[in-house]
């Protein structure tokens, strides 16, 4: 595909192909030789069920990804995907809090962008906008607001 089109190629990399970081690196080794250079990686699928891994597990995937780029000479843009708000990890409020300190965990380990998929609230939006690092990235569906999103909220500015 990456030799048929003249953008950018970015692939959902679901939780990595894999539950360990080596999984992950391999696996994103083989999209990064086929010319991709974007990923979204997850961390609300382990061992083919939908549930949250660690916060810790999912980092050391991001860090073995961003290593296996780095190796490759390639500056692979990784998306870290969190999936409390779409798995109902508790009250909106705590989604929020697990969300935002996934989303440092990830910072750290070398991911550029966070994924938030379920968080359809404006308040909280540019709340965890606030609370984050990364550029927030979120999914729009039926109850997220159409217009009151400034670009500085979702990217933290």
């Amino acid at each position: 595909m990456t030799a048929a089109v003249s953008v950018p190629v970015s692939i959902d990399l679901e939780a990595g192909y894999g539950d360990t970081p080596d999984a992950a690196a391999e696996s994103a080794a083989r999209i990064l030789e086929a010319g991709a250079i974007g990923i979204n990686i997850e961390d609300g699928l382990s061992g083919g069920k939908r549930q949250l891994v660690s916060p810790e597990q999912h980092a050391a995937k991001i860090k073995a990804v961003r290593d296996t780029a780095q190796k490759l000479g390639i500056h692979l843009f990784i998306n870290a995907r969190t999936g409390p708000f779409l798995l109902k990890f508790g009250s909106p409020d705590e989604c929020l809090n697990e969300a935002a300190k996934r989303a440092k965990a990830y910072a750290d380990a070398g991911a550029d962008g966070i994924f938030v998929p379920g968080l359809t609230d404006l308040a909280l939006i540019e709340k965890f906008a606030q609370l984050t690092p990364l550029p927030v990235n979120i999914m729009v569906t039926q109850g997220v607001p159409k217009s009151g999103i400034s670009r500085a909220s979702v990217f933290g500015g």
